[in-house]
């Protein structure tokens, strides 16, 4: 799964470089990298109690690890104040699409994964994103992502993100939050990446 989602990285970057134009919802392997890394970041999650019944959500992990990280608070923000998104699935899938957008989605993962207690509480200890291995791989390959440009609308109208990734790109001018990157987005984003670089053997 972590290789088909590294290829469906890399024909992004060869979509991108082939037209110079932003990456939005009517590439294919969009999608696809979409429904790969989702899988992926829920893989593992665990039981909650007989009461509630049902697996945990990724939305409340991604709030329990980011609730102090400044840098982000914006994309959190947006999430919470969206009255279109009814479910726990359409939030953190309106987060993801968000840190596309602001290329910073590698940063978010790489400081969730990093919050062991919080990890520990929602993963189960066999889950994929506790071995480490397979998370910094996973955070590397997110890094390439980076230094593209996303063009994805925002507004619920516009996809029901509570129901399905979206499959076409929504008519109208860019989204209002396509913009190139951000180098500015946090001192600790060049840190992370300074890290993982300099420590990993991808």
């Amino acid at each position: 799964m972590l290789q088909s989602l590294k290829d469906d990285i890399q024909g992004m970057v060869d979509d991108y470089e082939e037209t110079n134009l932003p990456i939005n919802d009517d590439n294919e392997k969009l999608r696809r990298f979409c429904e790969r890394l989702e899988f992926l970041l829920k893989f593992g999650l665990k039981e909650r109690s007989l009461v509630l019944g049902g697996r945990k959500d990724l939305w409340p992990y991604l709030c329990r690890c980011l609730e102090e990280r400044r840098n982000i608070q914006e994309g959190i923000t947006l999430v919470k104040a969206n009255k279109e998104l009814k479910t726990n699935t359409g939030r953190h899938r309106y987060f993801l699409r968000y840190c596309l957008l602001q290329c910073c989605l590698a940063d978010v993962l790489q400081q969730c994964i990093a919050d062991e207690a919080s990890t520990l509480q929602f993963y189960d200890t066999g889950s994929l994103l506790l071995q480490p291995h397979f998370a910094n791989d996973l955070v590397t390959s997110l890094y390439v992502l980076s230094d593209l440009t996303f063009d994805l609308a925002l507004a619920s109208s516009s996809h029901d993100l509570d129901v399905s990734w979206p499959a076409y790109a929504r008519v109208g001018g860019a989204s209002p939050w396509s913009r190139p990157p951000s180098r500015t987005w946090s001192l600790s984003s060049l840190c992370t990446r300074c890290h993982v670089n300099g420590h990993l053997n991808v």
